[in-house]
């Protein structure tokens, strides 16, 4: 790791926030989400299909972290890594500023404790996010749901929790 490395790691642990973000979440019926993102530590595009089964008006989106300073994913697809950032902080991948300008419906949080991933996903704008109960970012999440056995299952949990709510809070 360089040092500019090292700087980088450092301003992202300073400007990363603990609190809430402020916005007023949007809960929808499953058929009403029509921009979906996954956030994951690794690449779990293989979900997008489990994903777009539960929410199958939705276009659905994976960012994950890669190891390669090089960018070779797919449309659909956005990975990061630190050389994405600045030394202010500022996004300088124009696949990743495209991805920040999106307005998404729900982001489902996988990803437990990265940091990089946690401050590209704060600026990210959403009106819902869902994640596991064991993640550390679980102070930034709108519905926090079990994991269950695996992520299919974590899915499914979702799936069926915001069916719920929104059907009860409908009538």
């Amino acid at each position: 790791m360089s040092a500019a490395d090292g700087v980088k790691i450092g301003f992202i642990k300073r400007r990363l926030k603990r609190v809430r973000p402020k916005r007023k979440p949007v809960l929808r019926k499953p058929t009403n989400f029509r921009n979906v993102l996954i956030v994951s530590e690794e690449d779990k595009t293989a979900l997008i299909q489990t994903v777009n089964s539960y929410f199958d008006r939705a276009s659905i989106s994976v960012i994950y972290k890669r190891n390669n300073k090089e960018d070779n994913s797919k449309k659909g697809q956005y990975a990061v890594h630190l050389s994405d950032i600045n030394l202010t902080g500022k996004v300088k991948n124009e696949k990743l500023i495209r991805l920040m300008n999106e307005q998404f419906d729900l982001i489902i949080d996988l990803q437990k404790k990265d940091d990089l991933l946690r401050y590209i996903s704060q600026q990210i704008r959403t009106s819902f996010i869902v994640g596991p109960n064991t993640s550390e970012n679980a102070f930034m999440y709108d519905l926090i749901i079990d994991e269950g056995q695996n992520e299919k299952e974590f899915i499914e949990n979702i799936a069926k929790q915001i069916t719920l709510l929104s059907t009860n809070g409908t009538k």
